[in-house]
């Protein structure tokens, strides 16, 4: 009877030989665009920001559907699991970490499962992985610029949309101050792209209601919504 050997392989000679897989800098950085189309973004913003001392950071921030602690640390696994939504582009599990880390040395993921949610970061460090010599991901606590870049990408999907919403129906929307009907044809719109349940799930429908007069609630919301005329998001 033959026999087996498990033989995981050096994490640090692996991960550092993932790096060399033939990127360019474009290609990669649409790799990890593609996780934020997946997670149904309608808004993606990058950033590339050069300090005095010539070290090169890359922000690329969304207000796609967010992850708790379970998704964000398979999100990080090399090799993660497949994901249910088979119209995923995300095939191997391994795009969003050989992507970066082509270019980098430190890939740091920023997340929430709700609008209201905590806010989770969890880092690939390669020199961390080298010094360790294990597949060891740090989970370190998001900095005031990381959380503000996450707020920033969710008012911008809001701001942009009740923009939209606000030129179709021939009218200024007070942010803050939304009526029943305004709020009604956002949310509406919304859904077409996230569907009611995964707003209400995700903190957005939360988020709308603080912008209505107190005492609304997600049926009085509801009931409107389904009222509401049709309007596709241009956001």
């Amino acid at each position: 009877m033959s026999q087996s050997k498990i033989l995981p392989p050096d994490p640090s000679r692996l991960i550092e030989g993932l790096r060399d897989t033939g990127y360019e800098f474009n290609t990669a950085l649409a790799d990890i665009i593609d996780n934020s189309i997946d997670a149904k973004a309608t808004k993606v913003r990058v950033w590339i920001r050069m300090d005095v001392d010539g070290e090169v950071a890359v922000s690329v921030t969304d207000n796609g559907h967010g992850m708790d602690e379970a998704a964000l640390l398979n999100a990080m696994t090399y090799g993660a699991k497949s994901k249910k939504d088979k119209s995923c582009l995300g095939k191997f599990g391994l795009g969003l970490k050989t992507a970066s880390t082509a270019f980098c040395r430190r890939l740091s993921v920023v997340t929430r499962a709700s609008q209201r949610g905590p806010v989770l970061k969890a880092t690939w460090d390669l020199d961390h992985v080298e010094k360790k010599k294990e597949w060891e991901v740090l989970i370190d606590k998001p900095t005031k610029h990381e959380t503000e870049l996450l707020d920033e990408a969710a008012d911008a999907a809001f701001a942009g949309l009740a923009g939209s919403i606000a030129a179709q129906r021939h009218e200024e929307i007070e942010a803050q101050a939304l009526s029943l009907d305004q709020a009604a044809a956002i949310v509406r719109a919304w859904s077409l792209v996230h569907g009611f349940t995964m707003l209400l799930l995700d903190g957005r429908i939360a988020d709308i209601l603080h912008r209505l007069p107190k005492g609304t609630d997600p049926a009085t919301l509801l009931d409107a919504m389904l009222k509401a005329p049709m309007i596709r998001p241009s956001c």
